[in-house]
């Protein structure tokens, strides 16, 4: 009541310059969530700073009726909501959301803002204005936010990154997915492997606007530390496995040795015989010395590392080259590990944002000769896209 009495004072009224308004005292009514509601006759402040740490809720709409308003902080404040009414705020330049725990700053809203150049919002997570934008700092997120005003639409694409060891079947099953018609892959040579990067565009489903930018890369160890330049969060990451090449064993003699651990490959009579793998860069070795613990662990690491929190889609390639219990049995032992590197995040903690690996770490299985998978591989890449916080983002049409 004292405020509210100093604020019909007509000479405070007509105040001009920069109001420091201070609610950290329990008795101030800020902290029941009421504001004065003569607050709004001050039009002549054009600097205004709230440090409101005890309030959670949204920044009062009478704040956002001091149109003479030129600058605005309150990233001191405790507010976790900015309500549409900042539009009305035709004046402001600069405002200052630094640490606020908002979920969403009204961007669209603030486009009638026309005036902005500088939108300080660095340590806020929210979607819009997007990571990429916010840290060339606060001229950049004025200018994204002035160019919503100018022409706006939704975004619906998707980087799509291939990425496993080399001859897992990227590029082949990227063939199968933009193949609609018989969902395959014709046979790749060897001069004809990616080398690099390879970039392509396609719509998976001609009813929906998702459209994939997949970027195939080179599985060759050479290229590893060059692909972490190009990995983004905006982005899908198919991870390609290829499924263990089993053999017939009835050619085995006692005498055929592991090639990774050096025992004999067969067993003897009567005790319970391994499958045995041909393993590209190992050779034979026995089902447990076939690990796929350095392949998912290496790039997952890698991801988290460069890219925190991206969503992972695990898929087994050629999966005729082994029996259904074979297939049956790798895709487990990769589930545990994707199981494994998941609980370990957990277990770390942390403000990071936690690698993302889809449908609890079991692999999507494809052949891409037959075609077997490849249907529901897709479905389940539009799912995963269609779900990822930036897809359906409003950004303006100059970024587009």
């Amino acid at each position: 009541s004292l405020f509210e009495a100093f604020l019909q004072n007509e000479s405070v009224q007509n105040m001009t310059g920069h109001l420091i308004l201070s609610t950290k005292l329990s008795s101030w009514p800020e902290s029941k969530g009421v504001w004065p509601t003569d607050f709004s006759r001050m039009q002549s402040i054009i600097e205004l700073t709230v440090i409101d740490p005890l309030n959670t809720g949204q920044l009062p709409d009478c704040v956002c009726q001091l149109s003479n308003l030129i600058i605005l902080d309150v990233h001191k404040s405790g507010y976790t909501s900015i309500g549409n009414s900042i539009s009305q705020l035709v004046n402001l330049e600069e405002v200052n959301f630094t640490d606020m725990k908002v979920g969403k700053i009204p961007v669209d809203q603030m486009a009638s803002c026309r005036k902005l150049t500088a939108v300080h919002c660095t340590g806020v997570k929210v979607a819009s204005p997007p990571a990429e934008i916010i840290s060339q700092g606060p001229a950049a997120v004025a200018q994204y936010i002035i160019g919503l005003g100018q022409g706006a639409e939704e975004n619906h694409d998707v980087l799509l990154m291939m990425i496993g060891d080399g001859e897992a079947g990227k590029t082949s099953t990227l063939l199968s997915l933009k193949n609609t018609e018989t969902n395959t892959a014709h046979a790749i040579g060897v001069d004809d492997r990616t080398i690099g990067i390879d970039i392509s565009d396609f719509k998976p489903f001609h009813d929906r606007p998702l459209r994939f930018f997949a970027w195939d890369f080179g599985g060759q160890a050479v290229y590893a530390i060059m692909q972490q330049l190009f990995m983004s969060r905006r982005a899908l990451y198919p991870l390609l496995w290829r499924v263990r090449e089993s053999v017939d064993i009835s050619k085995f003699t006692q005498s055929t040795m592991c090639d990774v651990c050096a025992t004999p490959l067969l067993v003897p009579k009567g005790e319970a015989q391994q499958p045995i793998y041909r393993v590209k860069g190992q050779g034979l070795c026995h089902a447990e010395c076939a690990s796929y613990e350095s392949l998912i662990t290496g790039w997952t690491e890698r991801l988290q590392f460069r890219v925190p929190g991206v969503t992972v889609v695990l898929v087994a390639t050629h999966i005729d080259c082994a029996s259904p219990e074979q297939v049956d049995e790798q895709c487990e032992a990769v589930s545990k590990i994707a199981q494994r590197i998941m609980a370990r995040q957990e277990a770390l903690g942390g403000e990071v944002e936690k690698l993302k690996i889809h449908n609890e770490g079991k692999s999507l299985r494809v052949n891409n000769v037959t075609g077997e998978g490849v249907v529901e591989l897709r479905d389940q890449l539009r799912v995963v896209a269609e779900g990822l916080s930036f897809y359906g983002e409003v950004i303006p049409s100059s970024y587009a």
